[in-house]
């Protein structure tokens, strides 16, 4: 198995958090409510872009009863995660980094006492991988398949299931008893990105803009980073109404080259490993086992990973918010048509 510790990282925090995604938003809904313009609509399914004079103006959606509803916008962003319909309306391209998607199969199994400590574990035989992300209270796991196998992997029912995954996690073998296919989640691993991510009146961010692999774990720190440097670039023009397309391709140019470099190494790795559908060489990160035994032992090579996944490349840090007077708050909605 290879062990990422963040231990040895020379910081407040040496540690990874990871959160549960409802909690996570529920905590940024509660942040929002207290701002006195902020409306959150649940259930609701973009269906199109609103366009006016070549510019972007706001979405059309079904609300929650199936209404087909109108919003406008002198902004509209679009971070709607891996399956963005934003970006499918924008038109905006897309390039492809893999030659073939990983399946992964997502769980979670409960922690008990003797349970490794560290954050983040991988472990592969000659046939499938798995990564382990240790939770407070459980362990989620991701089981990578052979590229394009899960129709056949799952019709061969719960027990290869729980007999494949023991062949990884044999300490894990009396709690894998209680898995069954309902209790999992099937995401099929695509790696793009939008070649540019905006047009004028309209900014796709996160996974949006970039879809990430699961690999590293890093795809919800590109996503906050993208927000912060979002944050940063538009707010002083939207507060004044000069909100320019020039100062959305600011965000992309910021920290797309680092997008770029990360979904290389993600790529490479996607497409050197579980090679077309007969995997056979011992391999973790692209790497034979010598070589990557090699590496792993010079501590500076180590620990390059995990600085990447809990620093990155690109720094960044939120500014001051501008100050917006009730009469430009007036403007900017009377623009949105609010």
């Amino acid at each position: 198995s290879v062990e990422l510790s963040y231990k040895r990282l020379k910081t407040k925090y040496p540690y990874v958090m990871i959160l549960s995604q409802p909690i996570f938003l529920n905590f940024l809904i509660e942040k929002a409510l207290q701002y006195p313009n902020f409306k959150l609509e649940m259930r609701a399914k973009v269906t199109g872009l609103i366009e006016e004079g070549g510019a972007v103006r706001g979405v059309t959606y079904k609300d929650g009863n199936g209404d087909e509803q109108s919003l406008f916008a002198p902004l509209t962003l679009g971070a709607d995660g891996r399956a963005s319909a934003t970006r499918k309306h924008s038109g905006l391209k897309t390039v492809n980094l893999t030659k073939r998607p990983d399946d992964v199969v997502w769980f979670n199994v409960p922690i008990e006492a003797g349970d490794p400590q560290e954050g983040l574990i991988a472990r592969e035989n000659d046939a499938n991988s798995v990564f382990m992300f240790r939770r407070p209270d459980e362990w989620q796991i991701g089981l990578t398949l052979l590229k394009g196998s899960y129709r056949e992997f799952r019709e061969k029912g719960t027990d290869n299931l729980r007999h494949e995954l023991a062949q990884l996690l044999p300490e894990f073998g009396a709690r894998l008893q209680a898995l069954d296919w309902p209790g999992t989640a099937y995401l099929k691993v695509e790696l793009k990105r939008a070649e540019r991510w905006h047009r004028k009146g309209l900014l796709l961010i996160g996974d949006a803009a970039h879809v990430m692999s699961p690999i590293g774990g890093i795809g919800i720190n590109l996503a906050i980073r993208d927000a912060v440097v979002t944050a940063n670039s538009v707010l002083g023009p939207l507060s004044r109404n000069a909100l320019k397309e020039s100062d959305l391709a600011r965000v992309q140019r910021k920290v797309a080259w680092e997008v770029k470099l990360i979904q290389g190494f993600q790529a490479f790795i996607q497409n050197s490993t579980n090679k077309d559908a007969n995997k056979t060489d011992d391999t973790i990160i692209g790497f034979p086992k010598a070589i990557r035994d090699t590496l792993l032992s010079v501590p500076f090579i180590r620990d390059l990973p995990v600085k990447l996944l809990a620093f990155g490349l690109v720094r960044v840090k939120l500014r001051a918010l501008p100050s917006v007077s009730p009469k430009q708050l007036e403007h900017v909605e009377r623009v949105a048509g609010a």
